[in-house]
């Protein structure tokens, strides 16, 4: 995706920790966030996960994840988990989620990746980023 990096004159790429969300503000399908984590979070299962939700502006229907493992160069996408999708229900009027995925991202410390939400058209979308 050619993009702006919404966090560029941030001094490197936002480093995701276990345990700790990030949220970013995205209002055009031209915008991506930077982001790496901090290291293979070694569960017990083997599998580390990137879960990403978003909520808000119109016509977004998605996300994109890509990785780089050449610093920045050169970007390729990563597909979610085999469709498993969360549910975007919502109990007591909140405000439901457009799409919720999550992504393997387990060897891929060292790796710097890049996030976008694909057909905003208006308003904001809010991507939550967390690794579990």
């Amino acid at each position: 995706m050619a993009s702006t990096v919404l966090n560029a004159s941030f001094p490197g790429p936002v480093v995701l920790t276990r345990g700790k969300a990030t949220t970013q503000a995205f209002t055009a399908t031209t915008q991506s966030f930077q982001f790496s984590i901090s290291q293979s979070m070694h569960v017990p299962n083997g599998l580390d996960c990137l879960n990403v939700s978003v909520v808000g502006g119109t016509g977004t229907t998605g996300v994109a994840l890509e990785c780089s493992l050449d610093g920045g160069t050169s970007f390729f996408g990563i597909a979610d988990r085999g469709n498993q999708t969360f549910n975007t229900t919502t109990i007591g009027g909140d405000a439901a989620v457009v799409k919720a995925d999550s992504y393997d991202v387990s060897g891929l410390a060292s790796a710097m990746f890049r996030v976008g939400v694909t057909g905003i058209t208006a308003g904001t979308a809010n991507v939550t980023l967390f690794i579990s």
